[in-house]
């Protein structure tokens, strides 16, 4: 007898391979172990992922989309100054990374993923909400930006770079903080305008 779909099923499959794909590298998880965790036999998994390469994506791209609804929900209620908002922005995106430790070491090994056209068409979507946040702070004279559509490219590149290139020592507001210093004052400006006032100091 086939196996029907469950969708509880699969949310837990998917669950659990986060999980241990946060905790390892890509080519250290077997399915094997998926199927040991969630308590299923091996073959299950096959009723609603082809290998590992279809299972990783999954969980990249539900991810992926999960934060872009929930800023894209958050955003729109927002009564946030756009600096407040960029800062949201930033660290979910920069939480979202910290959720796949080795997903930039993947890519950056040349592997090509199976969702790859569709997490670019994601990151394109995210691009437009910090291009938003972007042009309602200029419109707003809160933010001088003479190309915000081409800033807010960079931002999930800087993101990933600080992930890519971690540090021990830093926090994940340390890093937050350095992002939305250099795009509100860039580098040479820094000491003269100051730094973006530290989550750690809002009240």
């Amino acid at each position: 007898m086939v196996q029907r779909p469950d969708p509880e099923k699969r949310r837990l499959i998917i669950e659990i391979a986060a999980r241990l794909f946060a905790a390892r590298p890509y080519h250290e998880v077997k399915l094997d172990d998926v199927a040991a965790e969630a308590k299923i036999g091996k073959g299950t998994l096959y009723v609603y992922f082809k290998g590992k390469e279809q299972l990783y994506a999954a969980l990249l791209e539900e991810g992926y989309v999960a934060m872009v609804d929930k800023l894209r929900g958050e955003l729109s209620a927002s009564t946030n100054s756009a600096l407040e908002d960029l800062r949201l922005i930033v660290r979910a995106v920069l939480a979202r990374a910290r959720s796949v430790p080795h997903l930039f070491e993947l890519m950056r090994s040349g592997q090509t993923l199976p969702c790859a056209g569709q997490i670019t068409q994601h990151k394109e979507e995210m691009r437009r909400l910090i291009a938003q946040v972007l042009r309602r702070g200029i419109a707003d004279g809160e933010l001088a930006d003479p190309d915000p559509d081409l800033t807010a490219s960079y931002v999930q590149s800087l993101v990933r770079a600080a992930v890519l290139y971690d540090a021990p020592d830093r926090t994940d507001a340390d890093v937050e903080d350095h992002i939305l210093a250099l795009l509100t004052h860039g580098i040479a400006a820094a000491k003269k305008r100051g730094r973006p006032t530290s989550r750690r100091t809002e009240s």
